[in-house]
């Protein structure tokens, strides 16, 4: 097997997340709290389905006690984050087994990075992966680590060099993590450093759609993907992706794709049934 060397800090986010997933058996979930900070730095780069608990045990829970997961993540577990600020492991009100990456800077509460979900030994949901100590430890440890690497890239954003594409990569990753927020060209423009009539432009000779347009596409995409990935209702759906209109979503994933959602998820978690 051929190695092309290339240094840590030339990992993005999401290269980061795809190998602690691999290299623990988990999901990671990395929820964002100060929206200001993250756009300075690499937690701009989360990826939306990374922001939320999409894990097929969450997706069963909320079904019945959504609201006690808002309670436990926004509320317990960031009490504990801004006690303890190094990583801990948490049990949910449902028995799964989390480790929590606190970020926190200058008494700040950042965000959250989850671990899971799993149990130890006999204690938790029975449906969950069964961890040992010495694997629970091994977590812990990568956890520490990643919790040094995200604190090390809290604060100004690197301006990436490399020419045209490399300018489309932060640009589109920059929309593609804000997206399901209301991010406006104005917010595009002061992430460039630019007046906004020139960062139209750059989107446009970048990516050859205009800004709405390419918004548009990214939350539509991402919508796909968690129908297809997701137990979800389409409302929530709708929602995680930037839509506080479900009536306006269904109207725009319809002209988008030819059906509503609803029918597009039957239609295509049936073809990958019979493809897998």
């Amino acid at each position: 097997m051929t190695y092309t060397f290339r240094k840590v800090t030339e990992l993005s986010l999401a290269d980061l997340i795809e190998q602690v997933e691999s290299l623990s058996g988990l999901q990671l979930c990395l929820k964002v709290f100060d929206d200001n900070a993250a756009k300075q730095s690499a937690l701009a780069e989360v990826p939306l389905t990374k922001r939320q608990h999409f894990t097929p045990f969450c997706q069963q829970v909320k079904i019945a006690h959504d609201a006690r997961c808002v309670q436990c993540d926004l509320g317990v577990v960031t009490r504990k984050a801004l006690e303890y600020t190094t990583p801990f492991f948490h049990v949910c009100h449902a028995g799964a087994m989390e480790l929590i990456i606190p970020l926190v800077d200058a008494g700040r509460l950042l965000g959250i990075a989850y671990l899971g979900q799993f149990r130890a030994g006999q204690t938790g949901a029975k449906t969950l992966p069964e961890f040992s100590e010495s694997r629970m430890d091994a977590l812990a440890a990568m956890g520490l680590c990643l919790q040094a690497y995200l604190l090390a890239g809290i604060g100004p954003a690197t301006e990436t060099h490399g020419g045209e594409d490399a300018r489309r990569e932060q640009l589109l990753r920059l929309i593609q993590s804000q997206c399901h927020q209301n991010l406006s060209l104005e917010s595009v423009a002061r992430h460039l450093g630019v007046s906004v009539s020139r960062a139209g432009h750059i989107v446009k000779e970048l990516t050859g759609r205009s800004f709405m347009e390419l918004k548009q596409q990214m939350r539509l995409d991402a919508a796909r993907q968690m129908l297809l990935e997701t137990r979800l209702s389409v409302e929530s759906i709708a929602a995680h992706v930037g839509y506080e209109d479900v009536r306006y979503f269904y109207r725009v994933f319809t002209t988008a794709t030819g059906v509503p959602p609803g029918q597009w998820r039957s239609q295509h978690v049936a073809r990958k049934g019979l493809n897998a």
